[in-house]
């Protein structure tokens, strides 16, 4: 049995936990990001001292007899591009928080699989869409429309991090995916790779940007640094939560988690913010994840084309090996008693 497959083999007690921890820490870190950026206005300076404690974090979690990968050239050849990826992501999502409001970000994430099924159909072998879904599609499109239209404080800069923002991590969605399913790395190798190599990017990108000369000593007040603070605990739940939970569950379903995380998000920063959009852009948001809620996956062509026999659950698949094993030795029993007669 992989190690892909014995990390599915979980209780549902263990599954419930971990989804519930990955959407407490996923709705905070947007909002508590959102409040890191405001404080201390340089986000590659935050984001470097987020990924740095949580590639400490997983050291510390190795010294309390935890498994963390080694670093290895092999490993790191086919990890850099998810952490090139998700620098740009993340680095590119705290630029978008600066000039525009959360509801403006949180719907642009829902539209996200109207890119995303062309990926799967071009790159990871499935179909495109069926007719439930592409209704979807359609209804993520009109929402994004709808609340852009309405979103007060629009600001073209914003918008154009948005969609740099959305276009990696469009790419990242796809490639990560590939990669924690063919390389094989426990939960906290990945976080110790994904931080430890990510750090040193930031750095680069503070140098790069001359961001250091935005510092100044008020940013060592008890406000700001109990913020920064907060968002490297949320950091190293997120990173933990975030890997644990893509080895447990199907893509669909992780899409659907985080879907619903960003509800979450919305009612937090509902009572915390005055950049709100108003009923029609919320209604429009609404639709978004609505519509993202009932997006199915499409099937992988070559399951199609063997006549449309998807892959069973790890769970299904234990049962039926089961009775296929019954059956098996109900024939040699058979077998057995005809050839003593």
């Amino acid at each position: 049995m992989s190690q892909l497959q014995d990390e599915e083999n979980v209780s549902t007690a263990m599954k419930t936990a971990v989804i519930i921890s990955y959407m407490t820490v996923s709705s905070l870190m947007l909002m508590a990001n959102k409040l890191a950026v405001e404080f201390v206005p340089a986000p590659a300076t935050v984001l470097f001292i987020q990924f740095a404690t949580s590639a400490l974090f997983a050291k510390v979690m190795q010294f309390c007899g935890n498994e963390v990968d080694a670093l290895e050239w092999d490993k790191v050849k086919k990890f850099i591009l998810v952490v090139i990826t998700q620098i740009g992501t993340i680095f590119s999502g705290m630029k978008a928080l600066q000039y525009c409001n959360v509801e403006t970000f949180i719907v642009f994430r829902a539209s996200m699989p109207v890119v995303l099924c062309v990926l799967d159909y071009l790159f990871l072998g499935r179909t495109l869409p069926g007719l439930r879904s592409t209704f979807c599609l359609f209804g993520l499109l009109l929402g994004a429309a709808g609340y852009a239209l309405t979103e007060s404080g629009f600001q073209i800069k914003g918008y154009l991090w948005i969609a740099i923002w959305y276009v990696i991590f469009c790419i990242d969605f796809a490639y990560i995916k590939h990669v924690v399913q063919s390389v094989k790395m426990t939960t906290y190798g990945r976080v110790y790779y994904q931080n430890f190599l990510g750090s040193f990017g930031f750095i680069v990108m503070i140098l790069a940007t001359q961001e250091y000369e935005t510092l100044n000593v008020t940013m060592l007040d008890w406000k700001p640094v109990a913020i920064v603070t907060l968002t490297c605990f949320l950091g190293m739940g997120m990173s933990t939560f975030s890997y644990r939970l893509r080895a447990m569950v199907s893509s669909t379903y992780m899409a659907i988690i985080g879907n619903m995380c960003k509800v979450i998000t919305v009612i937090i920063n509902f009572f915390l913010w005055d950049k709100h959009a108003n009923a029609y852009g919320f209604a429009a948001l609404g639709l978004c994840l609505v519509c993202a809620y009932f997006y199915q996956q499409a099937p992988r062509r070559e399951d199609v084309e063997n006549g449309g026999h998807m892959a069973l659950p790890t769970e299904e698949k234990a049962s039926t090996y089961a009775d296929d094993d019954d059956d098996d030795e109900d024939d040699d029993e058979d077998d057995i008693e005809a050839g003593s007669s």
